[in-house]
């Protein structure tokens, strides 16, 4: 990778050989994001908003950028609003007590606006790469859900009759195998299986 090779570079030159790893924090970022994207391929929606629930929760609006795959954005969303009202406030208060022109309602998006320009700029790397793993890590288990589930059904035990109506028996009575499970413990231990 080239990312991986500038970093060789710089560690080699004669100009920038005397830094430690802390100033090279951001390349290695960098390098480690990328790896992680090239894993995923592409990332939908669905899974960027998966990632924003169980994630980042509602400290940071997370967005799929569309300029690359696989790029997710982080934007933490309280300064975000505080200066979209501070804006917001200050061109209210030029047009309604001062009498101003109606651009001031229009500008009233220019803090705002120039936090986000700035956000965008400095991403929250940690963040992004728990969004990667974490999207990697459920594709995995759903990966390995579907082969469980296939062999399952396939089993011998599921395909005879008492299990069918065993699971017929869940279906109608709205029980989970622990229900049933407990039951049937209940039952061993009352002496009345």
């Amino acid at each position: 990778m080239v990312a991986k090779d500038d970093i060789f570079l710089l560690k080699n030159s004669l100009w920038t050989s005397w830094r430690d790893t802390m100033h090279f924090r951001h390349r290695y970022q960098k390098v480690d994001s990328l790896e992680l994207r090239q894993m995923l391929g592409e990332v939908s929606s669905a899974e960027v908003n998966d990632c924003a629930q169980n994630v980042s929760g509602a400290s940071y609006q997370l967005s799929r950028a569309n300029n690359e795959p696989a790029k997710i954005t982080a934007i933490s969303t309280v300064p975000l609003f505080g200066y979209l009202g501070l804006g917001a406030v200050m061109g209210t208060y030029g047009f309604a007590v001062k009498g101003y022109s109606f651009l001031w309602l229009a500008a009233s998006i220019i803090p705002g606006a120039l936090y986000y320009k700035v956000a965008m700029s400095n991403q929250n790397e940690t963040l992004i790469q728990n969004c990667y793993r974490y999207i990697i890590a459920k594709r995995a288990a759903t990966c390995q859900y579907e082969a469980n589930k296939a062999a399952f059904e396939s089993n011998e035990v599921t395909q005879s009759e008492g299990y069918k109506k065993m699971q017929e028996g869940m279906r109608t009575s709205s029980k989970t195998m622990y229900d049933v499970e407990h039951d049937l413990v209940q039952r061993i231990s009352n002496g009345t299986f």
